[in-house]
């Protein structure tokens, strides 16, 4: 079975992430062949992977959008796949398109976020049309309620939605904590908090900031870029927390589990999530984590069972997170315990899952 993976934008994001890793492991399948290809470049600071480009530049005028589109239906003529699988929006819209255009009998669009984060306007309507009409042959969502977000699909076309998780291979450093601290330039003897994502305002960062005054004695650290960078550095200035928060540009994957050894907590105030591949990744390298109570992430960190692998605040309640964090920190059998949670969820979101799910959803 050849299957034509396209990705809407390259960029250090969780949806491009995912798809990379997914292509690397159908790789190894028998019986089937991967080919990955991203729409246009967005950051020149994402160097996961060498990646295939439909259009070398960004899509960014009508005569742009249209050389794209020529190229994008000369790909598809070429490649001849059985499967077109498709990864954000403007992908899902344009790319099964032009897959009808050329009569691939197998069209997977992706969703990756719940609705109203992921699609707005004329492009919601579009994209209703294509799941109500079978443009869309298939369609998998990242997360339980990224799924249940699109219950105004209608009764047929919701019935095409599988749930496919974000599966990671995230194997934890065996480095010391001293020596992880030591690469980052972190303090050796302080209790750190540790925050991956981009810099914007679905992260949240601003929330980790604004408690620091509280947290006397802990370190933020931020992994990550983006607009608000200047907004998060000038609000730390304001609360005179500057000397207690770090902000790293982003890292490279390999160096991702070494970060994950060298914190002691991870916080994540995401307003919203589609399926969050940094707090996989953390549940993966036993941390304590505590999150925003947003839905997606309830999903991520509590077991059919109802274990809870995380602790949960509003990311209304300031002062649940202050108090989550001393909690945490004060009581070494808490940790250890939220430590054998997170390892014991994390087999939950494997490489191997997510692939036999994507796989699935091809039949």
């Amino acid at each position: 079975m050849k299957i034509l993976i396209l990705c809407s934008n390259y960029e250090p994001g969780g949806a491009q992430r995912a798809a990379i890793r997914l292509n690397r492991q159908l790789a190894k399948q028998d019986g089937f062949s991967s080919e990955l290809i991203f729409f246009h470049p967005k950051s020149p600071l994402f160097a996961e992977d060498t990646p295939k480009l439909i259009y070398e530049q960004r899509i960014n005028s009508p005569k742009a959008f249209l050389d794209f589109l020529r190229k994008l239906d000369r790909k598809m003529k070429q490649a001849k796949p059985d499967v077109v699988l498709t990864l954000l929006p403007f992908a899902n819209i344009i790319g099964q398109l032009v897959a009808l255009r050329h009569r691939v009998p197998k069209r997977v669009a992706s969703h990756r976020n719940i609705s109203d984060k992921e699609l707005a306007g004329l492009q919601k309507i579009v994209d209703r049309s294509w799941a109500r009409w079978g443009i869309y042959t298939h369609i998998t969502a990242v997360s339980e309620s990224t799924k249940n977000s699109f219950s105004y699909y209608g009764e047929k076309a919701f019935r095409k939605i599988t749930v496919v998780n974000n599966g990671l291979n995230f194997i934890p450093s065996t480095k010391s904590k001293k020596t992880c601290r030591e690469k980052f330039g972190l303090p050796q003897n302080e209790f750190i908090v540790g925050n991956i994502g981009r810099m914007v305002k679905q992260k949240n960062q601003q929330l980790l900031i604004h408690i620091l005054p509280s947290l006397k004695d802990i370190v933020l650290v931020i992994i990550g870029k983006g607009e608000l960078e200047s907004s998060l550095k000038n609000l730390a200035d304001e609360l005179g927390v500057s000397k207690r928060l770090k902000i790293i540009p982003e890292l490279n994957a390999n160096d991702i589990p070494d970060f994950y050894k060298a914190i002691d907590i991870f916080a994540m105030p995401s307003l919203f999530e589609g399926l969050s591949n940094a707090l996989i990744e953390a549940l993966a390298a036993g941390l304590p984590i505590v999150s925003s109570d947003v839905d997606s992430q309830k999903d991520v960190l509590t077991r059919v069972d109802g274990l809870k692998a995380g602790v949960l605040a509003p990311t209304s309640d300031l002062a649940k997170w202050v108090k989550s964090i001393q909690r945490i920190k004060a009581n070494p059998i808490l940790r250890s315990q939220l430590e054998n949670c997170a390892l014991a969820r994390a087999k939950d979101f494997s490489i191997e899952q997510m692939t036999t799910g994507f796989i699935k959803s091809f039949q």
